[in-house]
């Protein structure tokens, strides 16, 4: 069985950080520690336990004389840059703020790592502990997926969380993302439903690979201000065949909750300061028949495609696309790293929706981000 293979094969480390950067840190005199979340206040942690003190912790924003971070100065980037360069620095913070180009243009020393590994080292239990638990399921979307290329893809990747070693990554990245790619060359469909569809960049991705058509596209996204963007777009591009909605999926018809991340996305979180309309998919299509685009008709319509990047509510979303999936089976490229469990219940939930489908995964990200699951019907 392909768990127990890796935890036959490989020591599960103890932290997200590799422990080559620990040593690194406590060969210098003196390190600090950017950024002020999650994965910054884990980091500290960290040190503490190897015995390690940052002599700051810094970031982007101004900050006043003796403010602190779980104990330790808190100063501004500004600040730190011309009282303490050189200084080796532990960037803890998304990878999307490009912070280590900030230390380049300083020539100032950084290590980084991979914070969205946080999820399975921050867990109730150990990540492998979670691996055994799971071993059934897991060895049977393994031999489900549908080459040989797909299962190294899966192998790597509980590699890659197992032991924090990026080369398991590298050596499964693959790019582009969701068609124009090895499963999904050229993307004829009758439509395309982007949920999850942020400023628009997917629609825009669609529009400038070469073989690919669409005779409607859905922009599912609850962001309002980032829904408007879309919206501006398609105005002035005069395609008439987009349609915009402000709205999340889910499983049922509703109001709910919804965090914006500092990064600008957002996910539902019963602590959400905003508040969002979601629908099901197969509600806000009911009706349309290129949405629908049945597999098989005296016209022989193209089948629709689904795309789903919705920071972890992927399950809910495809649950209320259940009455479509299982009658229209529409080409689907869904994401399946938000959650640790994703890799093998989405898969799973897609096969029990769905028997005829065909799984394929890809990884189109240098970090733990970016799995996707292709669902076809052959």
């Amino acid at each position: 069985m392909i768990v127990e293979k890796i935890l036959n094969t490989y020591e599960p480390a103890a932290c997200a950080i590799s422990e080559q950067f620990f040593q690194q840190l406590r060969s210098e005199k003196r390190f600090a520690i950017w950024g002020t979340g999650s994965a910054a206040k884990y980091a500290v942690e960290q040190c503490n336990l190897r015995g390690l003190q940052p002599i700051c912790i810094c970031d982007s924003f101004q900050h006043n004389a003796g403010e602190q971070f779980c104990g330790i100065p808190l100063i501004s980037g500004d600040t730190f840059f011309d009282a303490y360069s050189p200084c080796l620095t532990l960037i803890s913070c998304h990878s999307d703020y490009k912070i280590p180009d900030l230390f380049e243009k300083h020539g100032n020393p950084c290590l980084t790592w991979d914070t969205s590994m946080l999820y399975v080292f921050n867990g109730e239990r150990p990540y492998h502990e979670t691996l055994r638990q799971n071993a059934e399921i897991i060895e049977s979307v393994y031999q489900s997926l549908s080459d040989t290329r797909s299962k190294k893809c899966f192998e790597n990747i509980l590699c890659y969380r197992i032991t924090t070693d990026i080369s398991f990554i590298e050596e499964i990245y693959s790019e582009p993302m969701y068609f124009g790619n090895d499963v999904i060359p050229q993307l004829n469909c009758g439509a395309f439903v982007d949920c999850g569809a942020f400023t628009g960049d997917t629609l825009i991705q669609f529009l400038d690979t070469s073989g690919c058509t669409f005779e409607k596209y859905y922009a599912l996204e609850p962001h309002r201000e980032k829904a408007a963007l879309i919206q501006k777009y398609v105005e002035q591009n005069n395609l008439s065949n987009v349609i915009v909605l402000p709205v999340g999926v889910w499983n049922e018809q509703g109001i709910l909750r919804f965090q914006q991340s500092s990064i600008g996305n957002g996910f539902i979180s019963t602590t959400g300061a905003a508040e969002i309309a979601v629908d099901t998919i197969d509600n806000i299509l009911s009706g349309e028949a290129p949405a629908r685009a049945r597999a098989h008709t005296h016209t022989q319509a193209q089948r629709g495609f689904i795309k789903m990047d919705i920071e972890g509510s992927e399950i809910p979303a495809l649950l209320g696309a259940r009455s479509i999936i299982q009658s229209d089976h529409p080409t689907l490229a869904i994401s399946v790293y938000h959650r640790g469990d994703d890799l093998w219940e989405i898969p799973a939930l897609l096969l029990e929706m769905n028997p005829g489908y065909r799984l394929y995964l890809r990884h189109h990200a240098h970090s733990i981000c970016e799995t996707v699951c292709y669902a076809k019907s052959e």
